[in-house]
């Protein structure tokens, strides 16, 4: 009975070892089991903690640019201050010079316009004491014809009309509707056909209506109010034969009256007549004509003058 109770004990004893080793070996396994988990949880949170390192880094490096690009951004916006303040200034500082310029611009301008002025005036005052015969021959002879009617023969001129003469009426001496020849100077027509159109005697005016028109421009009639004492003047005729005959005078008094027209108030020159220069335009300066030659006077070197606003009257009464 003792020996039984013993062997079981023993094999309690044994079995009750045997479990506790197992259960030992159970809880070696569970402990190693969580030491493997805590091993894993702790390189786990290592591995957070160097991510939250590295963020921080990151952080402060990105605080870091962004103190530096502030700090950037300050100076630029100092500077660009400065330049809108200096650009400013500039623009100042052009306003008042381009004031100040066009202020002297127009003191400029005004000085120009003055001299300007001063140079025209003394521009005119030049061309009115300047006289050209050559110019003004050469622009005034296709004007000038010369007229015959059976022996006798002057001169006459276009005026108005290309196909309009005026001369002298003593020229020709004919009424209304009488031919007479005409010798153009116009280098197209050797001589052509003229009708007496109309005529005043008593001013020694006479109108030819030639067949066709001359390739001449007609002479323009001068103001003679401009005209003074000494102003020089240039005839075109037909003297003794000898065609566009051109001599130059001055101008010598106004206002005469001759025993042969004493209707008219002639202008006297200084330049003598000869036969065939009746009908011959009187030419001033800017190749107008201021009148037509009417007569001369025996021995001496004056002669007389149509003024050109009788010839304007006389045409007008057409």
């Amino acid at each position: 009975m003792s020996l039984i109770l013993s062997i079981t004990l023993s094999v309690v004893l044994i079995a009750s070892l045997i479990l506790g080793g197992l259960a030992l070996k159970n809880l070696d396994q569970e402990m190693a089991g969580a030491k493997n988990k805590l091993d894993s949880v702790e390189f786990r949170l290592n591995e957070t903690s160097n991510d939250n390192k590295l963020l921080e880094e990151k952080i402060k490096t990105a605080e870091a640019d962004l103190k530096s690009s502030q700090k950037d951004l300050r100076e630029t916006e100092k500077k660009l201050i400065s330049l809108i303040q200096n650009k400013t200034a500039e623009l100042e500082r052009s306003k008042a010079d381009r004031r100040e310029l066009g202020l002297v611009e127009f003191g400029l301008m005004e000085n120009i316009n003055d001299l300007e002025v001063n140079f025209k005036k003394n521009l005119a005052m030049a061309e009115n004491k300047i006289f050209d015969p050559a110019t003004i021959y050469g622009k005034s002879k296709k004007a000038v014809v010369r007229i015959e009617i059976g022996v006798n023969f002057g001169t006459g001129f276009l005026f108005v009309k290309k196909n309009q003469v005026l001369t002298a009426y003593h020229v020709v001496k004919s009424p209304p509707g009488t031919y007479v020849k005409v010798f153009p100077s116009d280098g197209v027509y050797s001589s052509v056909s003229g009708r007496v159109k109309r005529i005043k005697p008593e001013w020694d005016l006479a109108i030819i209506e030639l067949a066709v028109s001359l390739d001449a421009e007609p002479l323009k009639p001068s103001d003679v109010r401009n005209l003074a004492i000494g102003d020089s003047i240039l005839l075109i005729g037909n003297p003794n034969n000898l065609n566009n005959t051109a001599s130059a005078g001055i101008v010598s008094g106004f206002d005469r009256k001759l025993k042969n027209l004493p209707l008219v108030r002639t202008i006297q020159i200084d330049s003598s007549i000869d036969f065939g220069s009746s009908g011959s335009p009187a030419i001033d300066k800017n190749s107008e004509m201021i009148g037509m030659v009417s007569m001369g006077m025996v021995n001496s070197s004056f002669s007389f003058i149509i003024p050109v606003n009788y010839i304007s009257s006389f045409l007008g009464e057409e």
